[in-house]
This record gives C-alpha cells, structure tokens and sequence, in this order.
C-alpha cells in the first residue's frame, strides 16, 4: 500500500479539520444511543425533536469538513479526482468514499426532515448508517497517523483507537449545547447526556494514560518540555478537557442545579478536544524521532493556515444557520411540547 506522505506539512486547517470531523462522529454515535435507548423504553416519539436537533447539528459541521479539506490540499477539486481515479494501494480513496457516503446519509435525513416524512425505521436505520460512518472515518483519520514512523507521537497502533474513543465526550457535549439552543428541556435526556459525557471523558483518560504507560503519546518526549508545550497547550488539552470536566460532572446535587455545570463542562470538553488534535498534529510534527525538538529551518511552518482554521469553524456556523433556516426549529413545536410534558427540567 503507498502510505501519506510524511513531508506533507499539516496545519491548523488540519487540527480544525479532524477537530469537525470527530465533532460530527460523535453526534452521530451519541444520537444513535439516545435512539436506541428510546426504542427500548418504546418513548421514541419523545425523541423526534431532540433527534432532528442533532440532525441538523451533525450535517451542518459535516457539510464543512470537504471544504476544509480541500483548502488543505490548495486544489479543491482533488477529492473529486481521487474518488473518480481511485487507486486501491492507496488510503486516501476510502477516506474520501466514506466521508461521501457520509455526507449522503446527512443530507438524505435532511431531506426527510424537511418533507416530514420520518418513521421509525427511517429514523433507527439514518441513525445507525450515520454512526457507522463517522466511526470509520475518524478511525481512518487515526490510521493515516499510525502508519507514519517517521512522526514519533503518530506511530502507535493505538492512534485509531484513541481517535473512536475520542469521540463520545466531544459528541455528548455538543449535543448538550444543541438541546440548550434549541431549548429542550426533558431532564431524562439531559441526565443522559451528562452520563455519557462523564463516561467519554473518562475513557478518553484512560485510553491516554496507557498510551503514556505505552511510552508512545507525550512520554519521552523532552521536546514539548524544551518548547514550553507541556505546561501550556498540553496543561490546556488535560486540565480543561479532561481533568476539570470530570470534577465539574462529579459534582452533586440536582440535575436543575448542575445544568450551569453542566454548560460549563460542555464547552470545556470542546476545547480540550481542539486542543487534543493540536498538540497531536501540530506537536508531533515538532518532535523529531529521538524525542527532542526540531531545528526551526526543520519544523513545520503553518503560519497563515489560522486564517483557514477560523474560516472553516465559520463556515460550519453558516451551514449550521442555513440548515435551521431551511428547516427551522419552531416546525417541531408540536413535537416538543409533547416530548417535555411531566418531564421538563423548569418543573
């Protein structure tokens, strides 16, 4: 198989890239829990209105993940040529194959929703496909990471792993915030939601800590302690988005009264998962084999990709706005109101 090329600089537009992608990934794998949970609890009507929010939510930040990678690439039609001239010993073609078949699924639900025509079978089935694909994507992102021995934090057969697990926080959390904006308010679900960000964020430490036992994620790694990473964007990484929102989850009490915590943690857990991609992409390309950090002549220059990151976080916004434009929120009033009746946290 021929393998990436490890003298491709990867940069900001990169981190912001798999930073989206594993957003999306884990809307749809959080998605699919809440459904199933409610397919067994037969209360799946309860969740139509919660289940179009991250709908919208998922398609609208996947929508804006091929544009970012195209940025990247300064040829924006070269996905389109690598998925018409795909060679098979090549990864890039399956990765493109299933962020398409992806971005079809989104958009088909899209489709549904708007022509209200959902049933429970179309909703378990898009549920299901979707959760499918965004696991696989973001374990082929992990993959991409794992064959390069030439990056010593990215050679590691526990890269895809730690790219699944990765997920479930991130997910769990922007779901939270979707229901908060949309203002839904069943505090069964929300209590959900804060469980499976507490169990995301916890495996994500453990999957960390046997990497650093492993000796392969930051551990030997004296570089990122000789360019001051280790105490700021890695200290960032684990006290905002690990540490403190375990502490923050763990807090008793009333779910009324933790919703503020709640808020808190959430967006925590999102910025601890920007800066886990990029103290991933951007730090690995600063370390050189032998641990150490590399000669400036030798490092990986990034400089105006900032520009591009913050214009691909921007164009998720705006496909999120148009998306609740063309299928605005107040069509499932009906729905809601019927979904929070004896069961609303403002009771």
């Amino acid at each position: 198989m021929n393998l990436p090329n490890e003298t491709v600089k990867w940069g900001l537009s990169v981190v912001t890239y798999e930073t989206l992608a594993a957003i999306a990934a884990g809307i749809a794998f959080v998605a699919l829990v809440l459904i199933l949970m409610g397919i067994k609890e037969n209360k799946i009507e309860e969740l139509r209105f919660p289940w179009k929010v991250s709908w919208l939510f998922m398609t609208g930040i996947l929508l804006a993940v091929p544009v970012i990678l195209g940025l990247h690439l300064e040829q924006p039609l070269r996905s389109i040529f690598i998925f018409l001239r795909a060679n098979p010993t090549s990864p890039m073609p399956y990765g493109v194959i299933i962020l398409s078949l992806w971005l079809l699924t989104a958009l088909y639900g899209i489709y549904l929703i708007k022509k209200n025509s959902l049933s429970e079978k179309n909703i378990k089935g898009l549920s299901i496909l979707a959760a499918i694909c965004g696991i696989l994507f973001v374990t082929y992102l992990g993959f991409l990471l794992s064959v390069m021995n030439g990056i010593k934090l990215w050679y590691s057969p526990l890269k895809p792993v730690q790219y699944i697990v990765s997920i479930f926080g991130v997910g769990s959390a922007v779901i939270f915030i979707a229901y908060k904006l949309a203002e839904y308010r069943d505090a069964k679900t929300i209590g959900r939601l804060a469980f499976l960000m507490m169990l995301g964020v916890a495996a994500n430490i453990i999957v960390k800590a046997v990497n650093l036992l492993h000796g392969i994620y930051y551990s030997n790694t004296p570089g990122f302690s000789s360019m001051g990473m280790g105490f700021t964007h890695i200290g960032l990484e684990w006290l905002l988005g690990l540490l403190l929102p375990v502490g923050l989850l763990s807090y008793g009490g009333g779910l009324k009264g933790k919703i503020p915590v709640l808020n808190l943690s959430a967006v925590l857990i999102i910025i601890g998962s920007f800066f886990e991609k990029y103290n991933l992409i951007i730090g690995g390309q600063l370390i050189s084999r032998t641990g150490y950090i590399l000669q400036p002549d030798k490092q990986h220059i990034w400089g105006t990709e900032a520009f591009q990151a913050l214009g691909g976080i921007a164009l998720a916004v705006f496909f999120l706005l148009m998306l609740f434009m063309i299928v605005p929120p107040k069509n499932y009033e009906d729905e809601y109101m019927g979904s929070v009746s004896g069961n609303s946290l403002n009771q």
